[in-house]
């Protein structure tokens, strides 16, 4: 019976445990010895089984390399100062697909994430997004998170050889580095490295770091949209009108409106953040047709004084 205690054993350790590991010696040459070579053949499969499950859930299956999740198990293990996230975006990914066809733009994110692999330092490269790879690598300080971020800008836009045809590559490099006095989870750093990569189209680079002080607050961004419809309606926001003067005779030939706003909690804000949030978030509407109601009125009010003037509207 000692054959079948063991088995016993292990098999309360397993379901305690959840450790597929063990093994049950054989011990006779019997019915008994071939049940425990079944079970061990069963936990065996189990492994494997298990194996499979944790690479697919870890791997990009069009290319084969690691996925988002993977990127965050590696840096979970490694939390601290100097940890750091380049995001690279192959600009126009959705042309060169259409281009090349699908199999060979998975191909070329392949290809793309081996090369940069090489740069990564001991680092892990994985697939984000359609178009977008992450690079995770430890630094010592500032220069050299953006020495390793410009070399992976050029190894991503090298030739690169996919089925025996050369493409060329366009790409746009982001990168976010955890200082001493910015501490940042995982989900933070990967999207600090993602907002880089606008942050730089925006100012017409192909690498950026993520700049905090640009990027602002959101959640105040998005109350000053609410406050801006409040003060389109309660006199907060006001349309002043700047003389255009003829160089030939000097006198007033018309104005252009200009859209001033003063909060009474904000106090005076600038019309370059409000006028841009304004149009990134479709408040820009509302915007323009209180500038058309309130330059009608202007220029009426002025015409009965007897100054008809023009007014130019942006």
């Amino acid at each position: 019976l000692k054959p079948l205690a063991q088995l016993t054993a292990t098999v309360q350790a397993i379901a305690r445990t959840r450790d597929y590991g063990k093994a049950v010696p054989v011990l006779a040459n019997n019915e008994i010895g071939t049940l425990c070579e079944g079970f061990n053949d069963m936990m065996a499969q189990v492994r494997a089984r298990d194996a499979r499950i944790t690479e697919l859930a870890l791997t990009d299956i069009d290319t084969g390399l690691p996925n988002r999740a993977a990127l965050e198990d590696w840096l979970s293990a490694r939390p601290g100062r100097g940890l750091t996230v380049a995001t690279v975006v192959v600009n126009r990914f959705v042309n060169v697909r259409g281009a090349i066809g699908y199999a060979l733009a998975e191909d070329l994110m392949a290809v793309l994430g081996r090369r940069l692999q090489d740069l990564a330092h001991g680092g892990i490269v994985a697939r984000v997004s359609s178009d977008s790879l992450a690079v995770a690598y430890v630094v010592k300080d500032a220069a050299q998170a953006k020495s390793r971020a410009e070399g992976l800008a050029r190894a991503a836009e090298a030739d690169q050889t996919v089925a025996g045809f050369r493409i060329d590559v366009d790409v746009t490099v982001g990168y976010a580095t955890v200082s001493a006095k910015a501490e940042a989870g995982i989900d933070e750093l990967i999207r600090w490295s993602v907002i880089a990569v606008e942050q730089a189209r925006n100012a017409g680079r192909r690498l950026g770091t993520f700049d905090a002080k640009a990027y602002g607050d959101p959640s105040r961004n998005l109350s000053l949209i609410s406050d801006l419809k409040e003060a389109l309606g309660n006199g907060e926001a006001r349309l002043l009108l700047q003389p255009k003067i003829a160089s030939t005779t000097g006198l007033v030939c018309g104005a252009e409106a200009l859209m001033r706003w003063t909060s009474p909690t904000r106090g005076v804000v600038s019309p370059d953040l409000f006028i841009g949030m304004a149009e990134e978030t479709g408040a820009i509407r509302d915007v323009t047709l209180w500038g058309l109601d309130s330059a009608l009125a202007q220029g009426a009010l002025l015409a009965e004084a007897g100054c008809p003037t023009p007014i130019a509207l942006n």
